[in-house]
């Protein structure tokens, strides 16, 4: 499966069990994307990245919030 030739944006909190499946899902089928932890990121989601819903998938044109297996497909075909 391959998305456009942009660059995705993975945004999340690598520790966080939604975001380890959005991770697996895509690592599955073969999308290449960037990751961007809120943990190490900007101060304010530092102190409080449980605030931010994630994972947050950058796809250039629209970006998909929360992990739903067919979102991802649809968005990605």
């Amino acid at each position: 499966m391959t998305a456009s030739s942009k660059t995705l944006h993975l945004f999340g909190i690598k520790a966080c069990d939604t975001m380890k499946k959005a991770r697996t899902w895509l690592d599955e089928h073969g999308v290449s994307y960037e990751f961007h932890d809120y943990k190490t990121a900007i101060d304010l989601m530092l102190a409080q990245p449980s605030m931010i819903k994630r994972p947050v998938l950058d796809l250039g044109d629209r970006t998909l919030i929360g992990f739903k297996p067919d979102s991802y497909s649809a968005a990605l075909k």
